[in-house]
């Protein structure tokens, strides 16, 4: 096993493991793999099936016997994009004065397997789970998780300047999340996209967002810059942040580092942000809520990656809302820095870092 897994190794691990999957062309010889096991978005991947992932893909994906013995671990993570139920506090956590210690992940959110089925243009990924919350008095919820994932037209193509010089291809995940019967306990959608660490996030902003620590302090891995935020992201580096949901504006940019030929991946994700939503993920050491996105950095213990978090609205809880619906966009670029910088400048209103400019 050696190198970065290629589009052909994911293909391979998933027929072997007799796993559903599909494949989403979305022009220009790109595409994306839908997994079947725990409803994963993996790629857009370059051309061919030596083509290589926009987002993060184990190592393990590169050799059939190491992908077996992970198979046989039980352990959730596959990489990919992912969607899970917040909020973490109430799902995963049995004891908020250990954290850590007290956390599990419940096999119903993942690794779950979904039932996949293909749809007019794309593919729909399906799951029903049941969530104990271990907040007082909030019981268990019966959740119903539909995700549509469709290729996503350039959003760059109307425009009087044109698409640019960029190579582009973009796909949606539209989220319907229903809960069977009342609910103490709310819950709400999670959209999660693991990139390779080693890059740098990039958050427009309306104003000096606040941002709030987690787990560990980000440190000088933030920088305020104008127009927003820049956070570089490993991949070795424990932290999570999350970003008032009143402050920012629905969209997330990722440059990552730079390939041998000095070319960069820009992802850009649009989501459905909403101030008025009630975005129920606290840290652990306060009822601090609001944050509709958060940005997460391994400790480099499970291959060096981070994650791209967004939050879809609620259901259950006081509101009595039974069913939510959102939608979270992925727009992928591959260039130079100087191809790549009129996209930032235009979906995020950002200059790409100042590393990147030579």
């Amino acid at each position: 096993m050696s190198g970065i897994p290629t589009r052909g190794d994911v293909a391979a691990r998933l027929s072997e493991a007799g796993i559903a999957w599909a494949e989403i062309p979305l022009g220009g010889g790109r595409d994306i793999i839908v997994s079947a096991l725990g409803g994963r978005v993996y790629g857009p991947f370059t051309p061919g099936s030596e083509g290589t992932s926009a987002n993060w893909v184990p190592a393990f994906f590169g050799s059939r016997e190491e992908f077996a013995r992970f198979r046989a671990s039980g352990h959730w993570n596959v990489g990919g994009e992912r969607h899970w139920i917040g909020p973490e506090i109430a799902f995963m956590i049995g004891d908020r004065a250990d954290y850590w210690g007290s956390y599990v992940l419940p096999p119903a959110m993942d690794p779950a397997e979904y039932r996949l089925v293909t749809v007019p243009g794309g593919v729909r990924l399906e799951t029903v789970m049941e969530l104990r919350s271990h907040l007082p008095g909030a019981g268990s919820v019966r959740l119903t998780l539909a995700v549509e994932i469709t290729p996503a037209a350039h959003p760059l193509r109307y425009l009087a300047g044109g698409t640019g010089a960029a190579s582009y291809a973009g796909y949606s995940s539209a989220v319907e999340l229903t809960v069977d019967g009342p609910s103490g306990q709310p819950a709400e959608s999670w959209n999660l996209n693991q990139v390779p660490g080693g890059g740098t996030a990039l958050i427009p902003a309306f104003s000096e967002v606040e941002v709030t620590d987690y787990y560990e302090p980000v440190g000088g891995n933030l920088r305020r810059i104008p127009g927003g935020v820049a956070v570089d992201l490993p991949g070795d580096t424990r932290f999570k942040i999350g970003l008032a949901a009143a402050q920012i504006s629905g969209r997330l940019g990722h440059l990552s580092a730079a390939d041998s030929a000095g070319r960069h991946t820009l992802t850009v994700r649009n989501f459905p942000n909403d101030p008025s939503s009630d975005y129920s993920e606290e840290p652990d050491f306060s009822t601090h809520r609001g944050d509709s996105l958060h940005l997460y950095d391994d400790d480099g213990g499970l291959g060096g990656f981070a994650e791209l978090e967004a939050r879809g609205h609620g259901v259950g809880g006081q509101d009595g809302q039974t069913r939510s619906r959102d939608r979270f966009t992925t727009w992928s670029f591959w260039g130079t820095p100087a191809e790549l910088a009129p996209v930032a400048q235009t979906l995020l209103g950002l200059s790409l870092p100042d590393s990147t400019q030579g």
